[in-house]
C-alpha cells in the first residue's frame, strides 16, 4: 500500500498527491484538517495493524480480523475508542 505525500496549505488545508519528480501521478485532492486527521487516523491503523501482523501467522489472521471490524467501526459508527493518534 503506497501513502500519498501530503502538504500542508498556509490555509490550514491539506494537499495529497502521489508524486513522481515534480508530477502527479493522480489527480490531487485538499483536505480540510478534520478530513486530514481522519485519513492519519485510518493509515496509521493499518500501519499499526500490518507491523502486527508480520510477527506471527496466528497474530496475521487475529489482527487482520480485528483490524477490519474496528476499521469498520469507525466508518460506520465513527467509533474512536481504537484510535491511536489523539
Amino acid at each position: 500500500h503506497a501513502f500519498p505525500d501530503i502538504y500542508q496549505n498556509k490555509d490550514g488545508t491539506w494537499k495529497t498527491a502521489f508524486q513522481v519528480g515534480d508530477n502527479d501521478i493522480v489527480t490531487p485532492f485538499m483536505l480540510s484538517p478534520a478530513e486530514y486527521n481522519d485519513m492519519a487516523l485510518r493509515e496509521s491503523m493499518i500501519e499499526y495493524y500490518r507491523q502486527k501482523n508480520a510477527e506471527t501467522a496466528e497474530a496475521n489472521v487475529n489482527a487482520g480480523i480485528a483490524a477490519a471490524r474496528q476499521i469498520v467501526a469507525y466508518i460506520q459508527d465513527g467509533v474512536t475508542k481504537f484510535q491511536v493518534n489523539k
